[in-house]
């Protein structure tokens, strides 16, 4: 894959992602590529399941194929391949007779800006892209099963960077189905906003009565504030003061010691006598502390 060659744009047939009007992107992930090569020009035909040359001649046994591309971009979920092209599904053509090609990040190719851009709503975990190669003869029609060069199939293992920035994956060469194409990519998986980590965690920072904490920014994970507790329930719960008794004591602000009934002193490690019914889990609780600290039980 050493060179660059010219293209000649015979068609383009694009059926783009299409995101409800107002709905925000919750992450993107771009598909780089960065080159294709056929060394043998060969060509799988579904139509009789043999391999052969693309074009033939009276000079050599194999000239280059005229390339045409397409992609499919489809969720992975609990290792099920579902829906049909629901993320993406574009196809372009590369014509010039060549199958050492080589692309570059910015480059208009067939129409189709580089790299291709996925985005949704929420980011499944895992995708299947598959590219399927064709040899475009001006008799033809991308997708006819009689000129099928190859496919790729990708499930590409990326995790989510801090933000567009980030640089891509390193570059991957991936094999065809046939095993005599080669497609290389790279990718770069980046997540909206309030989406964090490498699988884009949602998590919304809140100082309220809903909850009271921040997000990790690594795995959005969320943290409680100082003088919360609970990341499970929001950082609902406050803590206590330090020394405040955990069986007569609670708090209703963070650093309070306020007592249950049947408690008292500044730390609620006190019992009180009461006429009032008292449940047993403080009774037990009296118990406990009349038998450890020699203190009357009524």
């Amino acid at each position: 894959m050493a060179r660059h060659v010219g293209y000649q744009y015979f068609s383009v047939v694009m059926i783009a992602l299409s995101i409800a009007t107002g709905v925000e992107s919750n992450y993107t992930l771009e598909i780089l590529l960065l080159g294709y090569e056929n060394p043998s020009h060969m060509a799988k035909s579904l139509e009789n399941f043999r391999s052969g040359c693309c074009e033939l001649d009276t000079t050599t046994p194999c000239r280059p194929c005229d390339n045409a591309f397409s992609v499919c971009v489809r969720e992975v979920r609990l290792g099920v391949v579902e829906g049909d092209c629901d993320l993406l599904e574009e196809s372009t053509l590369i014509a010039e007779d060549d199958d050492d090609l080589m692309f570059t990040i910015g480059e208009d190719i067939g129409g189709l800006s580089n790299p291709l851009t996925v985005s949704g709503e929420m980011w499944p975990g895992t995708v299947e892209i598959v590219f399927t190669v064709f040899d475009l003869d001006l008799t033809s029609t991308i997708g006819s099963s009689s000129d099928l060069v190859d496919n790729v199939f990708i499930y590409p293992d990326v995790p989510a960077g801090l933000s567009a920035n980030d640089p891509f994956s390193d570059p991957t060469i991936f094999t065809g189905k046939a095993s005599y194409s080669h497609l290389e990519l790279a990718f770069r998986l980046t997540c909206g906003p309030h989406f964090y980590g490498p699988n884009c965690t949602f998590c919304v920072p809140s100082n309220d009565s809903t909850g009271h904490y921040s997000c990790d920014d690594r795995t959005g994970s969320k943290v409680c504030l100082e003088g919360y507790q609970g990341p499970e329930t929001n950082c609902t719960d406050c803590v206590p003061a330090s020394d405040c008794n955990h069986d007569g004591g609670y708090c209703i602000l963070p650093g309070e010691c306020l007592c249950h009934r049947g408690f008292t002193g500044d730390y609620c490690d006190l019992y009180t006598i009461t006429t009032h019914p008292i449940s047993p889990t403080t009774l037990n609780a009296l118990y406990y502390r009349s038998a450890h600290f020699n203190l009357p039980a009524d």
